[in-house]
This record gives C-alpha cells, sequence and structure tokens, in this order.
C-alpha cells in the first residue's frame, strides 16, 4: 500500500464514476493488470480483514481497514466500517480490561500536541504516532540465571504484555468512525445502495440453501461444539426484510446482527424479486447500464430457481440487450448475423466492451440451456449467439487465431489476454458460471453439428479449466470432446494426436501447478490426410490407435468413466475412418474369430438390451478394463506386401478391432445400474450407438437395427429420465416399440410444463445432472435416426423366413421421426430423414419421381437457412444433386449453386479450391489438397461431373442441325470440366471409382465430338472409355456402362475408318459399305493376290477390326446383363444348399437380408423369452445352413432389378446407365460383392454372366494387330477368346448416343453391324480375313423399331404357344447359348402345309415386310410375298433378339444373315 501511496496509484479512486468497477469495458486504471491489480488487492485485503478477525487481532484489523479505506476514498466503506467499529470496540474493552490509559491515550496525545493536528480516522494513514512509553520499574535479572523460569523474566515478560494490551496504535472514537461512515452514505447514491441491499438479500437467500452456513464474524458467539465458524440460526429473532436498504444513519454497529444477516427463507424469495425490480428501476433511471445488466442477469437467475421460465427468458433477454447496448438482439439475429439491426454495422467488442460480450455469451448459453428447451433450430440459433459473443473474447487479442479451423491445433497460453483478469470481479464474470456455460455450448454444438464453432470454444473451456482452474477431470472431458469434434470435421491428423496425448496422459494439468508427465512417452506417429489410408505411415498410425491403451497411473487419474469415455472416442474415430473406405468390408472365414464381437447374453433382468449377432461370442475377447495398463494380446498388426492388403480386408480388420474395443464396453453396461445413474445410461447409449453404426458397416442391419432400438428403449423407458430431467422429452411411442409401452396413465404424465422449472435437488451430483440434461430431444432424435437407418439398409422383401417387413417399419418409424423433427424444430435431422425416405423407396424399387417431393422439401429446408452447419451442407448438396436428376429444366443452375456451396466449404475447412470457367474446378498445385478426407470432394467430382455433362448437352443442342462446321468450343469447355471432375474424384481418400467409371464415359462421349469436329486423337477418347470399362468390370459390375463404352469407341473406329477410307461408294448411305467382295474373288491371279494379302494391315483395316471387336464385345456384354436378368436357373444354380466353404465366405449384408425379415422389432420379445432363435447360435447357424443357391439368385436378381430402377433416367438430360445417379451407392457395391463370391463359387455364373475382358493389348497397342501375321507369329493367340468367330456371324447392336457433334432427331436410334464371312479373331487377323468384314451403321426410326420389337416378340410368344408337343419351345427372350442348344431342324414338306406350319410363315412375313420398311423407309422394292429366308421358331427368336433396342444379338445362319445384310448396305 505504501508503495502505490508513493507511485500515487491509489489516486483511481478519486474519480466519480459509480460504476468504475462494474464496468463492461476496460477500465485502464482498475483493469490494467500488466503493472499492479487493484481488483487484485482489493480482494486481497478484504480477505486479509476476514482472516485477522478470524485470529482476533483487532489492532492489526483497524490498522488495516483504516488504511484501505483511506486509500480507496471510503468507497467499500459499507463493507469494512461495520467490523472496524466491531475491532475498536473490541479495543476498548481490551484496554478497560487490562486497565490501560483512556481514549486518546497518551501517544495520541503527544502527537497533536507536538504536530498540532489530531489524529482521526481520515488523516491516520500516513501520520506517525510519537511514542511517550516509560519503562517500568523491574528488578533486572541476576547474573547466569536467564533461563525462563527466573521469576523475574516471568515478570517483566508479564508486565510487558499486560502494558502492550493497555495501548493501542489506532484511533479508537467509534463515534468519529460512525460520523465519518455516515458522511460516506451522504455522498453515495441511492441507487447503489438500492442494487447493493439486492444483492446482500440475494446472498442470504442462497445462504439459506446450504446446510451449514459459515459465518466468520460470530467466532465469539459461538459453542465450540457447533464447529469453527458455524452457527445455526434462530429465524424466529430474525426480521423480515425490507425491500429497499436500511436507513443505516442511526446503526452503531453494537450488536452482531447488525454486523451480518440471517439467512433468508425460500418464502423471501418474492421480496428479494421485488428488491431487484426495485433496484432495476433505479439504475435504468440513472442510466447505469453495467450495474442494470448485472441486475437483470440477477433477476432472471431467481425467476429460474422460482420456476418462472417465461419470466427467466424474458429478463435475460433485456440484460443480453442492456449488455451489448441495443434492441431486439435475439430477434434479430439469424445464425450468423443481426441482419439489418443496427448492431450489425458495430464492432461487438468495441461497442459491448469485454465483460458486456462475456456477459452477453453467458446469458445466451443460460436461455439457449434453461428456456428454449422445446424448440431445437431456435436453441441452437442461441448457442451460435453464445459462441459468437464469446470468440470476441478471443479478438481481444492479436495472438489468437481468426479463422475457427485453425483452433483445431491451437492452445490458449497462460493468458487470454495479456494483463487483464477476466473474473477479476465476479459479479462481472464469475468463473463457475463461465465454465459451466461454456461445458453446455461446446456439447451443444457438438450435438448440432456446429463443430467448426464449437473449435474456439472448446480451446477456451479447456484454457478456464486447464490454466484457469487447473481441473484435470474436466481438462480431460473437453478433450475427448474435441476429439469427437475433430472426428466429425473430418480433421483426423489432430484427432488422433489429440487421442494419442490423452492416451499416454500428456498434457493433463494438476491442481499444484504443473502437468502430468505419467511415465516415458512413446513416439507419437502422425497422421496424415493428404495421403490414403493405405499409405505405410497412416497404417502405422492406425495401429498405434487401435493397439494402445492407458497406463497405469493414467488409468488412476483418469477413473472409470473417463477411461471408457475416451474408447468410446477411439471407437468413434476409428468408425470414422473405416466409413471413408468405398467398399464393404472383404468377407472373412468367420471360424477364425476374424471379425468376431465378443458381447455376453443378456438376461430378462436388463431390458431393452438387444442380443449379440450369433456366432459372435470370441472366447478370447478382451477382458481386461478399458483403463487397464497391459496391452492385449491380438491388436492391428498389418503388413501390406504380405497380407495382400486391400481396402475391403483393411476395412474387415478396422471394424474386427472395434468389436474388440467395444466388447467390454458392453459388459460395463450390461452390469451398470443404467436405471440410478446417468453418466452409465449416456454411456450405455453411446455404446449401442456406436455398435449399430459398426453393425450397418458390417452389413449385419437387422443387429444395427436391434442395438439402436435398444438405445431408444433406455432413453425411453429410464426413470432417470421421466423423474429427473430439467426438460422431460415427450417422445411420441415409435411402432417398433408398442410392445414396450407404459400404460397410459403414465404416458399422460410425459407431457412437459413448457413454463416452470423443476424444484432444486441440492444432493444432485453437478456430472449426473448435466448428463441427464444431455439425454434430451436431440438425442432421441439420433437414437431414431440410427434405427430409420439400419431398416432402409436392409434390403425388403428378400428374406427366406416370414416376419414384419423392413420397409413398412421403416415408413412408420420415417413418418414419426419427420413429426417430431418438425414439433421440435430440427430441420437439420428432417431433412436426414427424407433423403432416408428417397432411399427406402429406392431399395423399394419405387419409380424415382416418387422421391421428387421429399427431395424437394429437403433442398427447401436447407436452402433457406444462413447457419447451415458442415454436415448439413453435405446434406443439402446430396439433396440438390438427386433432385437435378429428376428436374430437367434448371439442372445447369442446380449444378453450378452445389458447386458454390460445396467450393465454399471446402474454403472454410483449409482447402484452397476455386472455381474456373463455367464451373471447372481449380485444384491446389502440389503437393496438394490438404485434407482428402472431407466428404465435401466425391460430391464436388459429382456435381462437376453432371455440369460437364450439361455443358456438353447446351453445345449440341446449340449446334446446327447436320452440320459438322460447328465450333469445338463448348465441346472443349465440357471436356475440361468433367476432366476436372475425375481430378477430383481420384483426389479423394474416398475414392469412388464407380464414380470415376462414370466420369469416364462422360468425358469419352465428349471427346468423341470432339474428334468429329477438331483434331483431337481418337486414341485419347479410346483409352478414356477403357479406362472405364476396366473401372467397372473390377469395381461396379456394371454391364449396362460396359456395354455403351464399347459402343462409343466402335464409333470412334468407324469414324477413323471412314476417314481412312479412299473413297466411299455412295456418299448418300450413312452405312459405309464393305470393300466389294466381287473385284476380289473374280480376279484371275486370285491365289497370287490371296498370297500378297498375307501381310500387315493398313491403318484403316485395323480401324475396321477394331470396330468389329468392339461390336462384338458390346454383344457380349449385351449377352451377359440378359443372363443376369435371368440369374435363376439359367447359371447352372441347382437347387441344393451352400456348401460350408461358401457359407463361410458369404457376404454379410447377404445373409443378413436373407435370413432377417427386419430388425428392431421383436427385441422386447427376444429380452423375455429365453428360447427365442436368436439366443441360440446353433440354431442360427442351421437357419444359415439352409441357404440355397436359388435364394442367392434370387436375392442377386432382386438387387440388379433395384440398380437397374435406380440408374434410370428420369429426364431426356440425364445419361442412362451411370451409377452415380443412383440414390444408394450401396446397391452397386452389394452388386459387386456378390459378383465376385458368385465367380469363386459359380462355374455357370463367371461363364455366362460376366463381361468380357476388355481387349486392353489392342486398343492400347493397335500396332500390334498391323503386324505381319509372320511377324505377330503366335503372340496373344489365347488371348480374348469371345473375339474369335467360328463362322459366319452378324453382330447387331442398337445405341442411342447421349451426345452428339450435331443437333439430330431424337426419334431416331443408330444400329450398329459387322459382318465377319470367314472365321475371324481379333489377335490372329489377316488382311484377307479382314476384307471379307462389312460393317457399318444405320439410323431408324425408333418408334418404328419399338414397334417391329412388339410384333417379333409376339409372333414368338404365339409361335411358342401353338407349336405341338413335341416341337421344342423358346421363351421370347431367350439366352444365346439356350437359343442354340434349341434349334429345329429344316421342316419336311409334309409339315409345311400344316395350320401351324402356315400360321408361322405368315407371321414371319408380316415381320419380315416391317422390318424391311424399318431398315429402307420409302422403298420402291415389290411386297414380299414369301418369306426370305426358312421361316422357323428360331428364326424369329433371332430376329426378335436383333431388333431388341435394348440389347441386340449375334445372328448365325447364312439365309437370314444374307437377307439382312441386304436390307443393310
Amino acid at each position: 500500500m505504501n508503495m502505490m501511496e508513493k507511485m500515487q496509484l491509489w489516486q483511481v479512486f478519486e474519480l466519480e464514476d459509480e460504476e468504475m468497477e462494474a464496468s463492461m469495458h476496460f477500465s485502464a486504471p482498475l483493469d490494467d493488470g500488466t503493472l499492479v491489480d487493484l481488483r487484485w488487492i482489493r480482494s486481497l485485503t478484504l480477505h486479509t480483514l476476514e482472516l485477522l478477525y478470524l485470529k482476533a487481532r483487532w489492532e492489526t484489523l483497524a490498522h488495516l481497514a483504516l488504511l484501505f479505506n483511506s486509500h480507496t476514498r471510503e468507497r467499500y466503506t459499507h463493507m469494512i466500517t461495520p467490523i472496524l467499529v466491531h475491532a475498536q470496540r473490541r479495543l476498548l474493552e481490551r484496554i478497560s480490561y487490562f486497565g490501560g490509559p483512556p481514549v486518546p491515550q497518551p501517544h495520541f496525545i503527544k502527537t497533536q500536541n507536538l504536530t498540532g493536528e489530531k489524529i482521526t480516522n481520515k488523516n491516520y494513514a500516513g501520520r506517525q504516532l510519537l511514542n511517550c512509553w516509560t519503562p517500568p520499574a523491574v528488578p533486572a535479572p541476576r547474573r547466569g540465571c536467564n533461563t525462563p523460569t527466573n521469576p523475574n523474566a516471568e515478570l517483566l515478560e508479564l508486565s510487558e504484555v499486560r502494558r502492550a494490551m493497555c495501548v493501542v496504535c489506532v484511533p479508537l472514537d467509534v463515534e468519529d468512525t460512525l460520523c465519518c461512515f455516515r458522511e460516506a452514505l451522504e455522498k453515495g447514491h441511492h441507487t447503489l445502495q438500492n442494487f447493493q441491499h439486492s444483492r446482500t438479500l440475494l446472498l442470504l437467500l442462497l445462504a439459506h440453501t446450504q446446510p451449514l452456513f459459515e459465518v466468520p464474524f460470530c467466532k465469539e458467539n459461538s459453542s465450540k461444539a457447533q464447529g469453527h465458524g458455524r452457527v445455526d440460526f434462530n429465524v424466529t429473532v430474525c426480521t423480515a426484510p425490507a425491500i429497499g436498504p436500511p436507513d443505516l444513519t442511526t446503526e452503531d454497529y453494537s450488536t452482531l446482527s447488525s454486523i451480518y444477516g440471517c439467512p433468508l427463507p425460500p418464502n423471501q424469495i418474492h421480496t428479494v424479486i421485488n428488491s431487484y425490480s426495485n433496484s432495476i428501476q433505479y439504475l435504468q433511471a440513472n442510466n447505469h447500464d453495467s450495474l442494470r445488466v448485472q441486475a437483470l442477469h440477477d433477476l432472471g437467475n431467481l425467476h429460474y430457481y422460482n420456476g418462472n421460465r417465461r419470466a427467466a427468458h424474458s429478463y435475460w433477454s433485456k440484460a443480453v440487450d442492456c449488455a451489448l447496448q441495443s434492441s431486439g438482439v435475439l430477434d434479430s439475429w439469424d445464425g450468423v448475423s443481426w441482419g439489418t439491426s443496427s448492431f450489425q454495422h458495430q464492432p461487438t467488442l468495441k461497442q459491448a466492451g469485454v465483460w458486456g460480450c462475456l456477459q452477453g455469451a453467458l446469458l445466451t448459453a443460460k436461455i439457449a440451456q434453461y428456456a428454449l428447451t422445446s424448440n431445437i433450430s431456435q436453441r441452437t440459433k442461441c448457442c451460435l449467439l453464445s459462441a459468437q459473443l464469446f470468440k470476441c473474447l478471443l479478438r481481444a487479442s492479436l495472438p489468437h487465431p481468426q479463422s475457427d479451423l485453425q483452433y483445431s491445433s491451437y492452445t490458449v497460453g497462460e493468458e487470454l489476454v495479456p494483463g487483464l483478469d477476466l473474473f477479476s470481479e465476479p459479479d462481472r464474470g464469475h468463473l463457475g458460471t463461465t465454465v459451466s456455460s461454456l461445458a453446455f455450448l461446446c456439447h451443444w454444438l457438438y450435438t448440432s453439428g456446429h463443430h467448426l464453432t464449437a473449435l474456439p470454444m472448446l480451446a477456451l473451456y479447456l484454457h478456464f479449466v486447464g490454466t484457469v482452474c487447473r481441473d484435470p477431470h474436466l481438462t480431460i472431458k473437453g478433450r475427448i470432446l474435441k476429439v469427437k469434434v475433430l472426428t466429425e470435421l473430418g480433421q483426423y491428423c489432430q484427432a488422433m494426436k489429440e487421442t494419442s496425448l490423452m492416451t499416454q496422459g500428456e498434457e493433463i494439468p494438476l491442481p499444484h501447478g504443473c502437468y502430468s508427465g505419467m511415465e516415458k512417452h512413446a513416439t507419437i506417429r502422425k497422421f496424415f490426410t493428404n495421403k490414403s489410408l493405405m499409405d505405410s505411415a497412416n497404417i502405422q498410425a492406425l495401429e498405434d490407435l487401435v493397439n494402445r491403451r492407458l497406463g497405469t497411473e493414467a488409468s488412476v487419474l483418469y477413473g472409470s468413466r473417463l477411461s471408457r469415455h475416451l474408447t468410446l472416442a477411439r471407437v468413434q474415430l476409428i468408425l470414422a475412418l473405416s466409413s471413408t473406405i468405398h467398399s464393404l468390408p472383404e468377407p472373412q472365414d468367420i471360424s477364425d474369430g476374424a471379425v468376431r464381437c465378443s458381447v455376453v447374453r443378456r438376461t430378462s433382468s436388463t431390458p431393452g438390451i438387444p442380443n449379440s449377432p450369433p456366432g459372435e461370442r470370441d472366447s478370447d475377447s478382451d477382458k481386461s478394463h478399458s483403463g487397464s495398463p497391459t496391452r492385449e494380446p491380438k491388436g492391428l498388426h498389418l503388413d501390406p506386401q504380405k497380407d495382400k492388403l486391400t481396402l475391403s480386408k483393411f476395412k474387415a480388420l478396422l471394424l474386427r478391432e472395434v468389436c474388440r474395443l467395444l466388447s467390454p464396453q458392453l459388459q460395463l453396461c450390461l452390469s451398470s445400474q443404467l436405471h440410478s445413474d446417468p453418466e452409465e445410461l449416456e454411456l450405455a447409449i453411446d455404446t449401442y450407438l456406436l455398435l449399430s453404426n459398426l453393425y450397418l458397416q458390417q452389413g449385419k442391419t437387422a443387429y444395427s437395427a436391434d442395438m439402436a432400438v435398444s438405445a431408444m428403449s433406455l432413453l425411453q423407458n429410464s426413470p432417470i429420465i421421466l423423474r429427473g430431467s430439467p426438460s422431460p422429452v415427450h417422445r411420441p411411442l415409435s411402432s417398433s416399440l408398442r410392445r414396450q409401452s407404459r400404460p397410459k396413465s403414465e404416458q399422460g404424465g410425459m407431457r412437459e410444463a413448457e413454463h416452470h422449472a423443476p424444484s432444486p435437488q441440492p444432493g444432485d451430483c453437478p456430472q449426473a445432472v448435466e448428463a441427464r440434461e444431455r439425454m434430451d430431444r436431440a438425442l432421441w432424435l439420433r437414437c431414431r435416426l440410427a434405427v430409420v437407418r439400419s431398416l432402409v439398409a436392409h434390403i425388403p422383401g428378400t428374406a427366406i423366413y416370414p416376419g414384419m417387413d423392413s420397409s413398412v417399419e421403416a415408413t412408420q418409424l420415417l413418418k414419426e421421426g419427420l413429426q417430431e423433427a418438425e414439433v421440435w424444430g430440427d430441420p437439420d435431422t428432417r431433412a436426414l430423414f427424407l433423403l432416408q425416405g428417397a432411399r427406402l423407396d429406392t431399395h423399394r424399387g419405387l419409380p424415382r419421381e416418387n422421391s421428387t417431393s421429399l427431395l424437394q422439401e429437403a433442398v427447401n429446408l436447407l436452402s433457406g437457412h444462413s447457419c447451415l452447419p458442415p454436415g448439413s451442407s453435405v446434406t443439402l448438396a446430396q439433396a440438390t444433386l438427386l433432385l437435378s436428376d429428376l428436374r430437367g429444366t434448371g439442372s445447369q443452375a442446380l449444378h453450378l449453386l452445389t458447386q458454390k456451396l460445396l467450393q465454399q466449404q471446402l474454403c472454410v475447412l483449409g482447402e484452397s479450391v476455386s472455381l474456373g470457367e463455367r464451373g471447372r474446378v481449380i485444384l491446389p498445385p502440389a503437393p496438394g489438397l490438404s485434407n482428402i478426407y472431407l466428404p465435401h470432394l466425391p460430391l464436388l467430382a459429382k456435381a462437376t461431373m453432371r455440369l460437364g455433362h450439361c455443358l456438353a448437352v447446351q453445345a449440341m443442342t446449340s449446334a446446327p442441325s447436320s452440320s459438322l462446321s460447328t465450333s469445338s468450343h463448348p465441346w472443349e469447355c465440357a471436356q475440361e470440366v468433367l476432366q476436372s471432375a475425375l481430378l477430383v474424384s481420384q483426389a479423394c481418400a474416398t475414392r469412388d471409382r464407380q464414380l470415376e467409371a462414370d466420369i469416364l464415359y462422360c468425358k469419352g462421349m465428349v471427346e468423341r465430338c470432339l474428334m468429329s469436329l477438331s483434331d483431337f486423337q481418337p486414341q485419347t477418347v479410346a483409352l478414356t472409355l477403357l479406362e472405364s470399362i476396366n473401372i467397372s468390370l473390377s469395381q461396379s459390375h456394371n454391364l449396362q456402362l460396359i456395354r455403351k463404352c464399347y459402343l462409343e469407341m466402335a464409333l470412334v473406329y468407324l469414324h477413323q475408318w471412314e476417314q481412312s477410307s479412299p473413297a466411299p461408294q455412295d456418299q448418300q448411305n450413312p452405312v459405309p459399305p464393305s470393300p466389294p467382295k466381287n473385284a476380289i474373288l473374280k480376279h484371275p491371279g486370285w491365289k497370287r493376290i490371296r498370297t500378297t494379302l498375307n501381310r500387315g494391315l493398313t491403318p484403316g483395316e485395323a480401324y475396321l477390326l477394331l470396330y468389329w471387336v468392339s461390336v462384338r464385345a458390346a454383344t457380349k456384354a449385351s449377352e451377359a446383363m440378359t443372363t443376369c436378368s435371368q440369374l435363376c436357373g439359367s447359371t447352372g444354380a441347382k437347387g441344393g444348399h451352400l456348401p460350408l466353404i461358401s457359407l463361410k465366405l458369404l457376404p454379410e449384408f447377404a445373409s443378413n437380408d436373407l435370413l432377417n425379415p427386419c430388425g428392431g422389432i421383436d427385441v422386447m420379445v427376444r429380452t423375455v423369452s429365453s428360447s427365442s432363435p436368436e439366443l441360440d447360435p446353433g440354431l442360427s447357424s442351421r437357419k444359415r445352413s439352409q441357404l440355397t443357391w436359388v435364394h442367392l439368385s434370387r436375392y442377386y436378381k432382386h438387387l440388379f432389378n433395384l440398380q437397374h430402377i435406380a440408374m434410370r433416367p428420369v429426364v431426356p438430360q440425364c445419361v442412362e446407365g451411370l451409377v452415380s445417379q443412383s440414390e444408394d451407392s450401396s446397391l452397386a457395391l452389394r452388386l459387386v460383392q456378390l459378383q465376385t463370391f458368385f465367380c469363386s463359387h459359380m462355374v455357370g455364373y463367371r461363364e455366362t454372366c460376366c463381361a468380357p475382358e476388355p481387349p486392353t493389348e489392342i486398343i492400347m497397342q493397335p500396332q500390334i494387330i498391323q503386324m505381319c501375321p509372320t511377324v505377330r507369329g503366335t503372340m496373344g493367340a489365347q488371348m480374348y477368346p469371345w473375339s474369335f468367330a467360328d463362322r459366319k456371324q452378324l453382330c447387331i447392336q442398337w445405341h442411342r448416343p447421349a451426345l452428339s457433334p450435331t443437333q439430330e432427331d431424337t426419334d431416331t436410334v443408330m444400329l450398329l453391324f459387322g459382318l465377319n464371312k470367314v472365321p475371324l479373331s481379333a489377335m490372329r487377323a489377316t488382311a484377307c480375313t479382314v476384307i471379307e468384314l462389312q460393317c457399318g451403321q444405320k439410323l431408324v426410326s425408333m418408334a418404328k423399331l419399338c414397334a417391329v420389337h412388339a410384333q417379333l416378340a409376339s409372333a414368338c410368344v404365339g409361335g411358342n404357344v401353338s407349336s405341338p408337343p413335341t416341337a421344342s419351345s423358346a421363351p421370347s427372350s431367350p439366352s444365346p447359348k439356350m437359343e442354340r442348344q434349341r434349334r429345329t431342324k429344316i421342316p419336311d414338306k409334309a409339315a409345311t402345309s400344316s395350320p401351324h406350319i402356315q400360321m408361322l410363315q405368315e407371321q414371319t412375313r408380316c415381320c419380315c415386310a416391317a422390318i424391311k420398311d424399318l431398315l429402307q423407309p420409302g422403298s420402291e422394292a415389290a411386297v414380299l410375298t414369301e418369306v426370305p429366308f426358312e421361316a422357323s421358331l428360331h428364326s424369329l427368336c433371332d430376329l426378335e433378339r436383333c431388333f431388341n433396342p435394348a440389347s441386340g444379338a449375334i445372328v448365325e445362319g447364312n439365309t437370314l444373315i444374307t437377307w439382312l445384310i441386304s436390307l443393310l448396305v
């Protein structure tokens, strides 16, 4: 104090500012702690006075009180004077007791006489008293007798003590002290006195809630039996408080009751409320805004404590307006800004001040937590406002980052703002309230999906609980939540680093000012988000994540529950990484324990807990606790080369380890008291939801639904939620839970009283209360969404056992979820439900048009919000892309908007992605994207692909009809956009190979058009299409796309053959003629010419051969597609059961769909009944053994049909056959895995249902087939056996190119044909054999083609029905192999006269006439009077296959081929 007096630092209290200490703005003299912290000194002084009182050091207390009163200009006299007067009276009593001189004592009189100034309370500070003490006559002690027992020494010591007790160094004029106090009161303002009185009443009211209230000023009157400093109050002697402050001008503080007040009983709360209302009026009238903020805040707290939630909301809202010095702050806030409010244009920190922002943040957090409990959207908006105001605290100092994403790796240092103690004045900012508000805020932002906004809030929270409070448990909780937030954001590098640090027990603050340094830490391997999962460094990082366990000391520090929370966060991270692999887990032999999850059997006393999937009880599972220091004997140990690691196998191994991590967690849940402990209930629900996610990724949708329904059951039936929740969730009973429903009398009690808070429960643990608050409507919707996802993922109508249809149950649950999300104001979850509805329509086989209304509603819900979280942005992009495929007009604008939305989100997430001309995506230069795991990238690739196709269609429609002189610039723009889409797709970690195949096909079509218009290299086009074929074969088995790629490739080679031909014979004919055969055959030197022709192929002949190969490959793909559509019975699959080796390797999703009609429905039945089939693994194994090849074939055919419906274009602008157009890509993934299974276990499938191996060698190196046969030798003789024609064959294919360099008639279809007159092989072709090829194209009317095909199909059916019993019958669309086996012989002359033959000949003649009119419209040739070839049912079937616009066929038979080729050339 003396130092500060010399430095004149006390002059700040000379100011007349009444709100100086309560100001919401930074006050340099008081708040600047760089030189001296005046607030800290005030707090230190007041605590010192309290301690001196407890120790009865009255003289020191009076001395310090007088000095502090003088230095602070009596600003705190209302707190200091009562104990000062009490100390002076105690000193007077002491002087009187020891017989000391009366007041004023001699040294005061001497000082007054010498200085001429009387020592009083006001001038005591800075005055030096003069000593007038005379030593008493005491005999000196004898020499050598200085021991304590010497009587003279004891007498001297006693005399000195008595003398010291007789005099004091402080003035003891009580009346003067009271006079100064009254003068100070007269100078003070009545407004401040009113507010101080209201706050005193509030403290007394809160004191009554404590079981024992500590009153330090009653030590002398409290008995020792009552304990130190604790008394029991007699309420009868306490007078009722007044609303206004008491009149202190007559108060002399002669009794203890005048120094301290009695705690107020709860029935006095209205007095306190009225006192605050009165104070607020005075504060408002005198423009004391800073104090009015505190008063309104306190009044809102009082109303909430009293149960009036609406009044609390009102006063808290007024406090927010006052703190931010604006009006209607909450109403004008839209989640991002204040719109047109005047507050929008002012810097928040400058206008409201540091503590104004803090008060506003705390108030808005309270409003969101306690008032806005019934509307999720309003609560989220209020939380976003609170986060915005909390971020102002970070902006108060320059070193803190401005971007939210940077807080993923940023830690606030020792000081939030250098030199500023944010909590120096508890009334302006209370540390405990700030911590609790930030805890709620961080969790809600995570729950609502605003993960980016949560990052700076977590940084603030960790600073307060770690650096300021040094609470290790709260710090660990905050860091676990940070791991979850980073996981949901896709920031896996920081999430894994944070997890590793916590696992090793690093950077955990301890209460005594240091950080934990548990054990010798292992090196933390970094996970690189710019590299794939298969990178060696990332594999090692994942091994550490999975295998590393908590050490012994860390386990002790964390405790059981925090250790379990950390394990669940690790599981969530692993599952998120696993979901980035765009493939299903590779099936493994279930007998070796590869992918089992160890769980225990549920007993009937634990309702709502599902059984484990059959066959998943691992005998050697992890028995240790999640916090055990021991390392599991099993773990993730990978060697990519040795293990032949693929992404599918890697996913299966990751999911296996998740099973092992969750097994002990589930066991602990089963053994916990879920009905009495909210924290255990929360852990159980999180565990079941993670298990649901795990089973869903494994393809076990039924068990996934079981787990999700169990979480719903626990949340619905828990007595904790029904009894103690601040806002009990009104949950309509879902159809899957009706068997577990309570009586109607209990259901009626679930309605929420919107504006009444629960009575306080002092005995509640804060952690339990917080856990109970987190189990709210949002968690209920999350559980319901998990159930719906699981049921929707189940393919309905495929189970071989009777049961409830999963689609019916999913529809009901979906309807209930949509209603709940609408009533509770959650548009983000509602949009997710709508997307699940569109996916359900796909699995039900409904037309894609049925989903238009669902997708449109989802887009409308999300597009109107300005505060979309990152996850909802992805949902909006998905819905917009699917909707654009269903809308014919405006799709290009939708694609551009989707691109812009995704590009903005990527920039927010730290990626330097920009958009160029016409929507071309520009990726950052090397090293490229910093995070390839973001879900926005695949959607950006899809949007860009669709935009590129729209540009190509626009270029085609704007081109002049039948003109090749159009500009190629629009096509080049489309090609560049598609190329950028391909680069984006290839850069993703979630590399969707099916999407890449679709992009390459669209890019190949555009490049083919560019080839026709410019000098674009045809080899480049062929390689693009070939890459699409190769990807489709290995990843999606999309036979329709493979066929189209071959046909586009055929058009490329046909165009090159036309360009290389010297002079076509007929420029009028669109069909390029083959070289004139007769000119060669009739040449007199035929043998010599034939020898000459045994040479290498010219470029033109090579193009002709490649055209024939492409058409033939397309025909083979078409035949495989036809066979797949008729799979059951056509692949040699008999009705026998699957062998054991096949059952072991059967994909999980197939056995799940076939054996389980629906999941989650009979959970309650299985809970009570121990005789349920699911409880017996042996019975489940017997159920699996009942599967037959026919079951699997029908299941495959069902998936094949669903995929075909999902890929069907709705509007003409869309391309047919693209897997990426489907709402659910999992259908293609299932088909691929089933196709791999069939190829390994069914010979017939491998022979007839697989597309031919692409002729990669001859397409990539066409010079091979141009070599001389003698040079070529036997190279590739055994390659591509499908390309060998051992007899005369005619290949016919129908193709409607989605893109053309010129705008052609949309009602036409292109016929591509190729005729080899002699046996021909692609790899052993000679010039002689190639000359015999006749190839070309022809445009015909699509309507006429459909009519001809219908006529042929009708004739085939009629001929088949009317044929005699001995004759062989044929289906309308037989497979080629079956058709060759059913060839009939030529009927004899006797048979030709039968009615059946005559009718067949007449039908054939009519069909031939229609075919001739189709291929040669307007020809003047004579009308057909007889069939130009031998009429037979087989010939009709051949014609029906040839003129099927969906496929085409290979025709054999000399007369039929001769007649058809005469119509084509």
